[in-house]
């Protein structure tokens, strides 16, 4: 089974307005580089305690965790709805 990719274009879009740069978010999580860029980019997901961190710091409501933390980019989802049709007929 294939890993689910997020889009964490939302999120980038909350740390700019928020802290200004990448690294600043970086800082405040207590994260590496190389952590940082895994998770904005999807190559590993963000866990539970590190969520919530990143709530508190970007002023991220728990209603909103959802749209920042596990959205799907559109191609994405076409391609999956896609697959699923194929599979079933």
């Amino acid at each position: 089974m294939e890993k689910t990719q997020f889009d964490h274009s939302k999120l980038r879009g909350r740390i700019r307005e928020k802290l200004g740069t990448e690294q600043e978010f970086q800082k405040r999580m207590g994260f590496s580089k190389f952590t940082t860029t895994n998770r904005l980019n999807g190559a590993s997901y963000f866990k539970t305690d590190e969520i919530k961190l990143a709530c508190a710091i970007l002023e991220i409501p728990a209603s909103e965790i959802p749209a920042y933390f596990f959205s799907h980019n559109s191609s994405e989802i076409l391609t999956i709805l896609y697959t699923e049709k194929e599979n079933n007929t």
